[in-house]
């Protein structure tokens, strides 16, 4: 599957702003982690695209 190669997550905040975008690495079974040191507290988005459709969307909660 070329489309694998692809996989990307981004983060987008409330007004619609891209906060985070990284490539995942689909060759390693490992987990990936994100650095959300930098975002302020609310509420956040978190998209997984293959780039040209998005997979799967869960909402992301950052309290301090």
């Amino acid at each position: 599957h070329d489309n694998q190669s692809n996989l990307s997550f981004s983060v987008v905040d409330v007004i619609g702003k891209t906060v985070i975008k990284e490539q995942l690495n689909t060759l390693s079974n490992r987990l990936s982690e994100m650095d959300v040191s930098d975002l302020n507290q609310g509420v956040y988005l978190v998209s997984l695209t293959d780039g040209q459709n998005t997979l799967q969307t869960k909402r992301l909660i950052i309290k301090r």
